[in-house]
């Protein structure tokens, strides 16, 4: 009786250790050393997970900044296109503005040459009806000279003569005039303001060359800029230089080689062309530059 006692308290305390050792649903990581040394890193479940949310974080944020840079990319694409045509339309009203100051200038000029006839034609055959009423003679007295002009010569004025007339008149000034040797870069610079100081603004075209000299210089060693022959010292007009197209103002930067010895050129001539390489400025200028350390 005792022994089944026993054994009976005995199952009791099995089954309740049974009861109390319940598996463990937590994952653990257990590493090993050379030396027989265990690491535990409990939790490591909730640390993949973490780091999958992490993850998936990190790539929705990636994607939503990928759309957005897209979109941006997109609308810069617009915004330079839109620019363009701006720039374009810019350029074609501008043209127009000088064709029509051009052709402004050519009908004023015809007016003043020749005496205006038809008004006083027309007045002379008006009708006793008109001349009372006096509206025939105050239009005509008002009308501009440019309508008078294309109703006594029976056309338009030609746009080849405007382009002459055009050409005839244009005229420029340079100032600010300045040279600037860069030992460091083995580089000279020049630099200059072209101003527009034709009638009317109309706008100039053409190109611009840089001569330096000497006063102990020969002609075969004077410094062009760009480099091209000089015919008795001076540019035909015919080489191209630095081309330019002004409505008022801009900034002519050179850049050439700095020679050897700089301070031997003493003056400098800027020559301005047109487009058809007609001389429009021919101008000198004083230049001191500082030997360079041999």
């Amino acid at each position: 009786m005792e022994n089944f006692s026993n054994n009976s308290k005995n199952g009791e305390r099995s089954a309740k250790s049974v009861k109390r050792s319940k598996p463990d649903k937590r994952w653990t990581i257990l590493f090993i050393g050379n030396h027989g040394k265990t690491i535990t890193l409990k939790r490591f479940k909730g640390m993949v997970l973490l780091t999958c949310l992490v993850l998936c974080i990190s790539i929705a944020i990636t994607a939503g900044l990928l759309f957005f840079s897209l979109n941006i990319r997109q609308e810069k694409k617009q915004l330079e296109s839109d620019l363009l045509d701006l720039k374009a339309q810019i350029k074609a009203i501008r043209y127009e503005k000088d064709v029509l100051m051009t052709k402004l200038v050519v009908a004023e000029s015809r007016s003043k040459a020749s005496p205006d006839k038809k008004p006083q034609e027309q007045s002379a055959s008006a009708t006793p009806q008109q001349n009372s009423s006096g509206y025939n003679e105050t239009w005509e007295s008002n009308r501009p000279a440019k309508v008078q002009e294309e109703t006594a010569s029976g056309k338009e004025a030609d746009p080849s003569a405007a382009e002459n007339q055009s050409e005839s008149g244009l005229s420029v000034a340079v100032e600010d005039f300045q040279v600037s040797p860069r030992a460091d870069e083995n580089l000279l610079r020049v630099q200059f303001k072209i101003k527009n100081t034709s009638p009317n603004s109309q706008r100039v075209s053409g190109h611009a060359i840089v001569v330096l000299k000497g006063e102990q210089l020969q002609q075969n060693k004077w410094l062009t800029i760009p480099r091209i022959s000089l015919t008795d010292g001076k540019p035909t007009g015919r080489q191209r230089g630095h081309i330019f197209g002004i409505n008022y103002f801009k900034t002519m930067r050179f850049k050439t080689n700095l020679p050897k010895s700089p301070e031997t050129y003493q003056h400098a001539t800027v020559f301005i062309f047109s487009q058809k390489g007609d001389l429009l400025l021919e101008q000198d200028f004083p230049v001191k530059m500082p030997a360079t350390a041999s």
